[in-house]
């Protein structure tokens, strides 16, 4: 016997072997608790996996039929959507104690960096009433300035994100993501170029959030064209491009992120935005970045959406809607 939501989700099982149609297996599985059950008369209790990535809380009871036969009850329940919870609640504690950590470190760097920038900045302030080449001083100078910035976006980032929507420049939250990502990415060699107009329109979004999603597209783009190319190439390519849209007569902004990496098999397309399924190697990945990029978008009336080519190419899709269509285009 099995129910009719059996039936819409595994299809019709009466008279087949649970292993043939609901595990897709051709033998049974390991420690079968069918078995076990009958064998114990007892509960036996699994979570798992099957092959469209939700996971499931599967119970095996034992009752004897009124003509004496020993039987076993199955019981499964999706609980893709608690794990996904109990993730998100987990990630969120974990990035707090970043989000701690961060500050700390930022405000630690912050003090001795401002010396080393005025003391610099005294330098060369007497070198050059002496005519004598301030070069020197002027790069510390240039670059306390960088981990300035690099400092300023650490302590953004690491703000409480309960924060309310405000109207801002997508170019303004990007570049404060790539305050945070570009020598990485300079350092594993990438072609990368940004084309966004600056006068592309506002969005109405919680900074921080959309700086969390952009980290991510960035940081799965940056893995993916490292495996496909561990050193120097000329096809080492990373794009973002920005540009409006109309989405059913309202304005978007679309952010393109384009990079020629490993791609994603189109076999699995789909799954890649599911909670806990990651086509990282075990420890490389959580699972959770996508699904919580999602979600992010999402909640801000936007959309995200991939297209890819294995061992070809991967766009990460973004449009979020425009405040007010063209009323808001200016400056930040």
């Amino acid at each position: 016997f099995q129910n009719n939501i059996f039936i819409e989700q595994f299809g019709d099982c009466k008279g087949r072997r649970c292993y043939e149609n609901i595990f897709k297996l051709d033998k049974p599985c390991q420690g079968c608790l069918i078995n076990k059950t009958l064998q114990t008369n007892s509960v036996q209790q699994r979570e798992t996996n099957f092959l469209d990535g939700k996971y499931y809380d599967m119970s095996f009871s034992p009752f004897k039929e009124h003509q004496g036969t020993d039987k076993v009850i199955i019981l499964i329940k999706d609980i893709t959507e608690k794990r996904k919870f109990q993730a998100e609640a987990m990630r969120a504690s974990h990035l707090a104690a970043l989000g701690e950590l961060a500050a700390g470190v930022a405000h630690e760097i912050n003090n001795p960096i401002t010396g080393i920038i005025s003391l610099a900045e005294i330098v060369s302030d007497q070198l050059n009433e002496t005519g004598k080449d301030i070069e020197l001083p002027n790069r510390i100078i240039k670059e306390g300035e960088r981990i300035g910035k690099i400092v300023k976006s650490l302590l953004s980032f690491a703000r409480d994100r309960k924060e309310e929507h405000s109207l801002i420049h997508i170019n303004y939250i990007l570049n404060e993501t790539l305050a945070l990502t570009e020598k990485q990415i300079s350092k594993d060699g990438i072609h990368f170029s940004v084309d966004i107009s600056p006068d592309i329109p506002k969005i109405k979004a919680r900074s921080q959030e959309i700086q969390q999603v952009f980290l991510n597209i960035i940081s799965n783009a940056r893995y993916a064209l490292n495996k496909r190319f561990p050193g120097p190439h000329s096809d080492k390519i990373f794009k973002i491009i920005g540009e409006t849209i109309d989405v059913k007569g309202k304005m978007h902004v679309r952010i393109i992120f384009y990079d020629r990496g490993i791609g994603i098999p189109e076999n699995i397309l789909e799954k890649v935005s599911a909670p806990f399924f990651s086509t990282k190697p075990q420890g490389e990945g959580t699972g959770l970045g996508l699904s919580i990029s999602h979600g992010i978008i999402r909640s801000h009336g936007g959309k995200l959406w991939f297209e890819s080519q294995e061992k070809k190419y991967t766009k990460v899709m973004i449009d979020l809607p425009v405040s007010n269509g063209w009323a808001l285009k200016g400056e930040i």
